[in-house]
């Protein structure tokens, strides 16, 4: 994938959900599309309690691997702490740093 800003891996990860929702590949609150950061120690995902085809590119959390939001604003009560089952499996995801950048 080729380079791209902060903002604009923002507006693709919020693009992807809504065109897996327009897909009719959504359920409720549950799926993930995120990236890996620019910073390559952390990683963009929607807040827990957003369906993929809800989020709009200031919706997203910069999460790092340890589980802390270090960008974003996050209106999810408890979701990381304890974390989320999702959000640690995308941690573990990101964290083994497999070539991809983004995930569906």
């Amino acid at each position: 994938m080729p380079s791209t800003t902060e903002p604009e891996l923002r507006y693709q990860v919020a693009l992807a959900g809504r065109i897996l929702g327009f897909l009719g590949q959504t359920d409720a609150i549950l799926g993930f599309v995120g990236a890996r950061a620019a910073d390559n120690a952390s990683f963009w995902m929607k807040q827990m309690p957003m369906g993929l085809d809800e989020v709009y590119p200031g919706d997203l959390l910069r999460i790092d691997y340890d589980g802390n939001v270090i960008e974003g604003e996050n209106t999810t009560s408890g979701c990381f702490s304890p974390p989320c089952s999702e959000t640690i499996l995308r941690w573990w995801l990101q964290s083994i740093h497999m070539p991809p950048t983004a995930w569906l």
